[in-house]
């Protein structure tokens, strides 16, 4: 608890200040003392140091004038210039004089601009930012967005002080991706080992995919490698349940190389297949589009975190226009007396059941992971120090007291320990 409060404190509002520019009085800057010390060494013929004294604007609004000013505010504060050996070095109270007025003109440039455009209000982070300071921070690569509440929006942005509201709501969830947050940085087992997995879609772990009837007269299993001649059934994708099992039991970074060429083009075509994070049987996020070239083999590999359960869907792109585009066809038939005349024999250059003509072929995918640079991780180290080995086991909701008494998802109040709406656990606050 005492961990979430400081990293809710932390990162919960950010201070900036607005400057702006303004005219500054021209007498207020020490041009007298400049024309008289320093023109004579930075002019159009000396130009000692690449500096021109003589061209000094009067208009700290000007950009390249009040960095001009800034270099010989910095100079002279320093005692670097006028050079401290020369003769004619002017005296202490000259200098200091023209120190404070330069001061001054810059310190009521900067008031008049604040006059005029004001300061950005004190806000909290909204959900983006909040997960992205949290990432940088901790190291971490988990979703903390999904536990907040939506932002509201101020003229088309979420990020305005004026729409960037605080309720308890906000205060409770925001805890709550804390609490996400400190997990997910925190280690309690020793490190795991980074092994190379070699998973073809022939293994009987993925025999959901290609054992259904559908996908059997769509994706032909050769060897280890899977052949996709049309697009599969669209509630059992080639979801890869081997590597869910690993990242189930061994979240975290891992690399995939995945081996894909393309075969019987009308004219030598490359195809298109995607890759989608997925969990639970479903696409979660598209990873990208790629290209199988054709009679050449060529590597994807992709290199991000997996939390627990999730896993990759290799999926061909519009494999059944690529089909009727070749002249081949799409009827699947699921018996032998639906099928038209012509279309009954293997042989034929057209069979119903697709075993020849374009085909996405993809090779057994390649993992490797999880992919670790130090143990314990940067984040586990920041929270608990750099002796630290490994997080204190966490405690259950009876022996933190938790305090939650309503729960947002489905916005009730309940005393029971589990929300059937939702499946969410709540607890009341109950003593040790």
């Amino acid at each position: 608890m005492k961990l979430s409060l400081t990293l809710l404190t932390v990162l919960l509002f950010a201070l900036l200040a607005l400057h702006s520019v303004e005219l500054a009085n021209a007498r207020e800057l020490p041009l007298s003392f400049v024309k008289q010390h320093c023109v004579e060494c930075h002019n159009d013929s000396t130009s000692e140091g690449g500096f021109r004294a003589d061209l000094l604007g009067k208009d700290l609004a000007d950009s390249a004038s009040h960095k001009a000013w800034g270099r010989v505010l910095t100079r002279v504060q320093s005692g670097e210039m006028p050079p401290p050996k020369e003769a004619e070095r002017p005296a202490e109270a000259e200098v200091s004089a023209a120190l404070t007025a330069l001061k001054t003109a810059f310190h009521e440039d900067a008031r008049a601009k604040h006059g005029e455009a004001g300061r950005v209000r004190v806000r909290r982070l909204n959900r983006l930012e909040y997960e992205n300071t949290v990432r940088d921070l901790l190291g971490i690569d988990t979703a903390l967005r999904d536990l907040l509440p939506e932002d509201d929006l101020r003229d088309g942005f979420s990020n305005q002080a004026g729409g960037l509201s605080i309720s308890p709501i906000h205060i409770q969830q925001y805890m709550a991706a804390a609490d996400r947050a400190i997990e997910a940085a925190s280690v309690r087992q020793a490190r795991p080992e980074t092994k190379t997995h070699r998973f073809s879609y022939t293994h009987e772990r993925e025999k959901d995919f290609h054992g259904h009837a559908h996908n059997k007269l769509q994706c032909n299993l050769r060897g280890e490698d899977l052949h996709f001649f049309l697009d599969t059934h669209i509630e059992v994708p080639a979801y890869l349940r081997q590597f869910e099992a690993v990242t189930r039991e061994t979240p975290g970074r891992y690399r995939i190389r995945i081996t894909t060429e393309s075969r019987d083009t009308t004219g030598g075509e490359d195809l298109i297949f995607s890759v989608w994070l997925a969990a639970g049987g479903k696409r979660r996020e598209l990873l990208g589009y790629f290209d199988a070239r054709h009679r050449v083999e060529s590597v994807v590999e992709l290199t991000r975190p997996f939390e627990r359960g999730e896993t990759i869907i290799v999926a061909p792109y519009r494999m059944a226009k690529v089909r009727i585009d070749s002249g081949y066809s799409v009827y699947l038939p699921d018996k032998e007396d639906k099928i038209p005349k012509g279309w009954h024999f293997i042989s034929n250059p057209n069979p119903p059941i697709p075993t020849v003509g374009p085909a996405i072929v993809v090779k057994p995918v390649e993992i490797t992971g999880p992919l670790l640079e130090n143990w314990p991780p940067s984040g586990h180290r920041l929270l608990y120090g750099d002796d630290a080995e490994l997080a204190p086991p966490p405690r259950s909701p009876r022996q933190r007291g938790c305090p939650i008494r309503f729960c947002v998802r489905c916005e009730r109040t309940d005393r029971s320990r589990i929300h059937s709406r939702c499946g969410c656990l709540r607890t009341r606050s109950k003593p040790p």
